[in-house]
């Protein structure tokens, strides 16, 4: 994406964040076409090694098949919970939202307590 002096992105310059370009999903279609044709011989290879080995080479897989966790700062946790709890609140019944503020605030007196 272009970049202004100020680095700030200029609309309309490449692909939209997180899109994938023409030949990655080529690349990804044809890989799952390969795997899926030879299921049989790659768990026969799995089912040949020793316990320990097939587990790493699991763990070696699974590093690029399963999405990797992000880590996430406390402020960015609380900011995701709090867009949670505010969503939460819009659709929540008035009886609901006084059972939550009545837990909440017996949570801050016991919390104020051992202080």
């Amino acid at each position: 994406m272009r970049k202004d002096l100020e680095g700030v992105g200029l609309p309309g310059a490449g692909r939209p964040k997180g899109s994938q370009n023409k030949s990655t999903s080529e690349i990804r279609a044809a890989f799952q076409q390969l795997v899926s044709a030879n299921m049989e011989q790659l768990q026969s290879d799995l089912d040949s090694l020793k316990p320990g080995e097939r587990i790493n080479y699991i763990i070696q897989m699974a590093n690029y098949i399963l999405p990797k966790m992000q880590t996430m700062s406390l402020e960015d946790a609380i900011s995701v919970e709090y867009r949670e709890l505010t969503k939460l609140l819009q659709t929540a019944t008035p009886e609901a939202i006084e059972q939550v503020t009545s837990k909440l605030l017996s949570i801050k007196s016991i919390e104020h307590e051992k202080i």
